[in-house]
């Protein structure tokens, strides 16, 4: 079975996410400009490494800034990262 879900993060720009055709797409406001996506397979405390997302993968339009991943065997967890 697998779930995809969006947990809001207190203060951070809110990350939709859903999924379609073996691939979740992975949505923000476009006004909330500075954060970049970013993913891991575990949510560990020790071991935890963070990556960004390849940018080439963006997309916007007039109102969201859209990223499509393909599904992965395993966990994948994404969060917006403001440096």
């Amino acid at each position: 079975w697998s779930m995809v879900a969006a947990i809001p993060t207190p203060g951070a720009a809110p990350l939709s996410i859903t999924s379609t055709n073996g691939a979740v797409t992975l949505s923000w406001p476009s006004a909330a400009a500075g954060y970049s996506l970013e993913q891991t397979s575990s949510l560990a405390v020790s071991g935890n490494t963070w990556t960004p997302v390849t940018s080439g993968q963006y997309q916007t339009n007039a109102t969201e800034i859209l990223v499509a991943v393909p599904l992965a065997p395993g966990n994948t967890f994404f969060r917006l990262h403001k440096p």
